[in-house]
Formats: structure tokens, sequence, C-alpha cells
């Protein structure tokens, strides 16, 4: 199965939101082409969408720490329950 990751980012001129579909390479067919655009990203069309090719996955890792206080208590005791 083809994993898709849809990462929305503004654009400054218009204002409006817009996708950006990345695909990892080992997931891109043996048929189709690969592009490369003016900046030099490397996609794929799927459906007249561009698909951009990845390296890998960024992992994301966050931690969750709240400040000392009252609603560090809160969370405390909300955990302990």
């Amino acid at each position: 199965m083809i994993d898709h990751t849809l990462i929305t980012t503004p654009t400054l001129a218009s204002g409006k939101i817009t996708s950006m579909r990345t695909i990892l390479e080992e997931h891109v067919r043996p048929h189709e082409t690969i592009e490369t655009g003016t900046r030099g990203g490397r996609y794929v069309i799927r459906g007249d969408v561009r698909h951009y090719i990845i390296k890998e996955r960024k992992r994301t890792r966050r931690s969750f720490k709240p400040r000392s206080g009252a609603y560090q208590r809160f969370v405390e005791s909300q955990i302990a329950v």
C-alpha cells in the first residue's frame, strides 16, 4: 500500500492554502516518468496531481512537558486517576 502524506502550506502570493503530496522514491511505478521542476524538485504526475518524490519521511518527536504550576498539578492528577 502506498503511503501518501498531505502537507498543507499557504502560498504567499495568493494567500490560499495549497496541498503538496509527497511519495517515497521506492513507491514510484516503473512506467511513470520522473519530472524535474524549475527549482529542482522531482515529481511524478498522477491523475493531474503532482506527487513530489522524497527520500525518507521526517519523524517528528515531541515531548509534552507542561510548565510548573496549577496546570501541571491538574494534568498529573488526571494521569493518577
